[in-house]
């Protein structure tokens, strides 16, 4: 019965494997972007040789000094195919011939689009700007002055006939504003902590690939090009030092703000807020989860029922950052230039008709509940009244009441209510602004950010999040991604089976018989019999990278001289202590000689280790005696290093370490003998 069930199990796993097999060949055989055997023997051909590319080398974050979104595409181009470039580094774009990678305000013709960016109108500092009304001189180049008046409406517009020029007319006082395109002036807004206000969505600047003559060779770049993952690593990358350099945010500063997880709270807010199945996701998530990827910084996005939920936690110091959609107006204001507009919805019952918001005044006027717009429209001479939530909304529109909601809200509203409509809708001066519980040089990184997403169109990119987040709630959604899971959990099973045998778990449970051979009595650590006995497993490990962490605490002969074997035995068990208390997951600490110590880790990069060593180093500042201690230690990253090489290769740094050193850290010492 058991072989006939496991003879079952066997041709129903290749089945599946066989159908998982011949879908991935299909995928392959129809991909578009395979290349063609003239491709591939064109390839074969010009590996000798070098091609001609010209390469904007003057702008941010795509080619400047040789680095940028454009070279790396190079780069990763050439390690792909073997292809060698002649890179022609270019200033003026206007005159450049064959294969470019260049920018234009004017779309291209027979090109490969990178990224388009936009106009912004810059200020020295933040000043809200609702409409492209402009009250103020506006400074641009010569060559921008035609289009550029045709988005804004300044008092004055000033030209100027370069870059130099109009920074200068600008720093001078000359102009208010000026209007740039942003990831060109970039440096220059972060450098002087100039502020973007305005984003003049509908002028752009395009950056792109100009093909050459070269028919076939333009066909392999566009379809490497579509399969090119690097892009947004690249462009987050290429900025993210932009920002970080032109801010003038120093390395610790770095350390300090990506040493933790922080906590982002709302309330459910359709569609600006919603989290469905553990996916946060709407209109606020276009902030906040690029500014994530852009940064590194992890973010817990925490759902609470109500407003006095979230400002317990605030006075708690629990919450790092919200939106104040709910008026509770604590903690550091951080400017979003997402501006607040609202829209009057009536019943389609009801005839009456209104045009502006000052004729809505003989009325009581229903709004949400702590709505940051109360102020503005009592200001007004509208009467108030508030809603909760939707159920609310319907009673109140059935009996003819008078609604004003956020414009996106009415979007999504009016989707599921057919019996109600938008009678206006209108802007205020006000923003819905995020709130900081944040360090200075994080609220100065994540301002600065955010104020390059263009607000314009954020509502409808929030919303189609929204949609892609709460359809994946629906229960059909799940089963089928639930299924998928389960067919694709089976076909690996065999595979998980296989791998598992050799699969190493460093944690190691000592049964209670063997406690005297593997315990170091003095500390309660583990000990050099348990080491040596466990080296032969941890080198079958395949999981990587690992490393070994060998500590040697400084002087204890010395203590045990002077002061007796007392302090020194304190010593050594208040150092074991902080091991305890600080040991990571996947690791394993051991006492392998009177004043040594030895850390195995598993699954940890080497800057994670040395931000571990960093911590050990303050903890050991905490002994019972100021002698400090030396350590060395040694990546493993395959198999071809053992652990007993890399016991040596530890133990050579932390000596090189002891003797380098005298009074300074061995973090510091460590990081010059790497």
């Amino acid at each position: 019965m058991k072989k006939r069930k496991r003879k079952i199990l066997i041709i129903f796993l290749a089945i599946i494997i066989l159908a998982l097999v011949s879908i991935t060949i299909f995928k392959i055989l129809s991909n578009e972007n395979n290349l063609t055997i003239r491709e591939k023997s064109y390839i074969n051909n010009v590996r000798s040789s070098l091609i001609d590319v010209n390469v904007l080398s003057t702008t941010n974050v795509f080619g400047r000094d040789g680095g940028g979104v454009f070279y790396d595409f190079l780069s990763s181009f050439e390690n792909e195919y073997g292809i060698s470039f002649n890179k022609i580094y270019i200033s003026d774009t206007n005159n450049a011939e064959g294969l470019s990678l260049i920018k234009s305000t004017i779309s291209p013709n027979n090109a490969r689009i990178f990224y388009i960016d936009n106009y912004v109108l810059v200020g020295k500092s933040y000043n809200f700007i609702q409409s492209n009304t402009i009250t103020g001189t506006v400074g641009v180049l010569r060559q921008d002055i035609g289009t550029i008046n045709k988005y804004l409406n300044a008092n004055e517009f000033k030209t100027y006939d370069n870059r130099d020029a109009l920074l200068k007319g600008f720093e001078s006082n000359e102009v208010t504003y000026i209007a740039v395109p942003m990831i060109e002036y970039l440096d220059s807004i972060l450098d002087n902590l100039y502020s973007i206000i305005y984003h003049i969505s509908d002028m752009k600047d395009y950056y792109y690939l100009a093909y050459g003559s070269d028919d076939t060779l333009n066909s392999i770049i566009n379809k490497y090009y579509n399969t090119w993952d690097g892009q947004t690593e690249s462009f987050n990358k290429s900025l993210y030092s932009l920002f970080t350099n032109k801010l003038k945010i120093t390395e610790k500063e770095l350390d300090i703000i990506n040493n933790k997880k922080y906590t982002y709270a709302f309330i459910e807010n359709a569609p600006y807020d919603v989290k469905r199945s553990g996916t946060y996701g709407g209109i606020m998530a276009n902030y906040i989860k690029p500014f994530s990827q852009f940064s590194g910084i992890v973010f817990d996005y925490k759902e609470y029922k109500n407003i006095n939920d979230i400002r317990k936690d605030i006075s708690k110091g629990k919450v790092d950052l919200y939106i104040d959609y709910y008026n509770i107006n604590t903690l550091v204001n951080i400017d979003s230039l997402y501006s607040v507009k609202e829209s009057v919805v009536m019943s389609n019952a009801d005839t009456r008709a209104f045009t502006s918001v000052l004729s809505l005044a003989p009325n009581t006027v229903y709004i949400k509940e702590n709505s940051i717009v109360r102020s503005y429209l009592e200001n007004l001479g509208i009467k108030i009244a508030t809603y909760k939530n939707n159920k609310e909304i319907n009673k109140l529109l059935k009996n003819n009441e008078i609604v004003i909601m956020d414009y996106p809200e009415y979007i999504v509203y009016s989707r599921k209510n057919d019996s109600i409509s938008e009678r206006f809708n209108f802007s205020t001066n006000m923003t819905y602004n995020f709130k900081s519980n944040n360090d200075t040089m994080f609220n100065r990184l994540f301002t600065y950010y955010i104020s390059t997403i263009d607000s314009n169109s954020l509502v409808y990119n929030g919303i189609h999040n929204y949609d892609v987040v709460v359809t994946s709630g629906k229960w059909i959604s799940q089963i089928t991604k639930y299924a998928l899971i389960i067919i694709a959990g089976i076909s690996v099973v065999s595979y998980i089976v296989y791998k598992s045998s050799k699969k190493v778990y460093i944690k190691s449970k000592i049964k209670k018989a063997d406690k005297m051979k593997y315990i170091d009595v003095l500390t309660s650590l583990k000990n050099r019999n348990f080491l040596t006995e466990n080296i032969p497993k941890w080198n079958q490990n395949t999981i990587y990278p690992q490393a070994i962490i060998l500590i040697n605490l400084n002087d204890i002969q010395g203590l045990n001289d002077t002061l007796g074997y007392i302090e020194g035995d304190k010593q050594i068990q208040s150092f074991a202590n902080i091991l305890i208390k600080t040991q990571l997951d996947n690791t394993e600490i051991m006492r392998t000689d009177g004043n040594e110590f030895v850390i195995y880790m598993v699954g940890y990069n080497e800057k994670q280790v040395l931000s571990y060593i960093k911590k050990l180093n303050k903890e050991i500042k905490d002994l019972p005696h100021d002698r400090g201690a030396a350590i060395g230690f040694s990546m493993i990253e395959d198999d071809i290093k053992l652990i007993d090489d890399a016991i040596n290769e530890a133990t050579e740094v932390m000596k090189k370490n002891k003797e380098l050193v005298l009074g300074e850290t061995s973090e510091n010492a460590i990081q010059k003998s790497i």
